[in-house]
């Protein structure tokens, strides 16, 4: 991942008392001039450091929803009052410490979806500018949930030694990548079905009646160079 010189620390924005927990949202700034950010759920009368869950959404999901709360628009509400997608939610009352980002191009971090298509992303235009640019979908997103892996190891609140990341679906491709590259996550939480990706790809590019074949998958899952 590249290495940012002298990049602000993350600075927490907002502090809202819950039902058990409390809520805090942070921004972080993972290039100049450029800022992203995540929630945490902290449970009440902690006195000693407690695991922590590292909980990133699947595709059409966003950091509210895990977290139980509406969405910054009322077209981003996604589910938030079901406990099959609030994982963040869930993980607090269990009283574990959790954490919830957004997927590049979603949630808070989507365009102008807000305002019309809802959670039906655009995340193909923008994994093509991110191609464009020598990065892929998955790298770019591995980049933003490392730099809040890593905060997440400087608090005094949480076991470093119990450090969990989390993933629906999309999700699921970040929390492996960052599984692989740093040895010290506890475990991850794989929520997505599994498939002989070679064997898939040749079943859904069958082509139509039109004799078109289509692209094996959404761009967003395309690395170069690696299959």
């Amino acid at each position: 991942f590249p290495q940012i010189k002298n990049s602000p620390a993350p600075v927490c924005i907002k502090r809202e008392q819950r039902e058990g927990y409390r809520l805090e949202k942070w921004e972080f700034y993972p290039f100049p001039e450029c800022v992203s950010t995540f929630l945490v759920l902290i449970p009440d009368n902690i006195n000693k450091p407690v695991p922590a869950i590292l909980c990133i959404p699947g595709s059409g999901g966003n950091k509210e929803g895990l977290a139980g709360e509406p969405g910054i628009a009322p077209k981003l509400d996604d589910r938030y009052k079901d406990p099959k997608l609030t994982q963040a939610l869930n993980f607090v009352k269990e009283g574990y410490i959790a954490v919830a980002v957004d997927n590049p191009a979603a949630g808070e971090a989507s365009d102008l979806e807000r305002y019309t298509l809802g959670s039906n992303y655009d995340y193909d235009v923008v994994s093509r500018h991110l191609l464009e640019l020598g990065w892929s979908y998955l790298g770019y997103a591995s980049y933003l949930d490392m730099q809040v892996l890593n905060w997440m190891k400087t608090q005094d609140h949480i076991r470093k030694d119990r450090i969990v990341v989390s993933g629906f679906s999309l999700g699921t491709e970040p929390m492996m990548v960052l599984g692989t590259l740093d040895t010290s996550v506890y475990a991850f939480v794989y929520n997505d079905f599994l498939c002989q990706t070679q064997e898939r790809a040749e079943v859904i590019t069958m082509p139509d009646k039109n004799g078109r074949r289509p692209f094996p998958n959404s761009i967003r899952h395309l690395i170069p160079d690696f299959w």
